[in-house]
């Protein structure tokens, strides 16, 4: 998967959870820009994406550094990504 789509699933997946647009989360630095961003919905974001892409990610990595930016989400899922045997569905879930 390339790096562009894997960012484009992990925007449209946390603008979907957080109720947001796209647009907004894309320029956004930090998700804790939005008021409908807590902790639980940092774990929904994570849990959609472990679905969409079929992987997991082991629970050391899930420290809030890693669930506030989309860069880092990214990261985190990079790796799990290029190995993960699902493909990439068109639309998260509920859009």
């Amino acid at each position: 998967m390339s790096r562009d789509t894997l960012q484009d699933l992990v925007v449209r997946t946390a603008a979907d959870v957080l109720g947001v647009r796209p647009e907004d989360v894309a320029q956004a630095g930090d998700l804790t820009e939005f008021s409908t961003y807590t902790s639980f919905r940092a774990l929904d974001i994570v849990e959609s994406l472990e679905q969409h892409l079929g992987v997991e990610v082991d629970a050391p990595d899930l420290v809030p550094h890693n669930l506030r930016r989309i860069d880092a989400l990214c990261r985190m899922f990079r790796p799990r990504a290029d190995a993960g045997p699902a493909q990439m569905p068109k639309e998260p879930h509920g859009v």
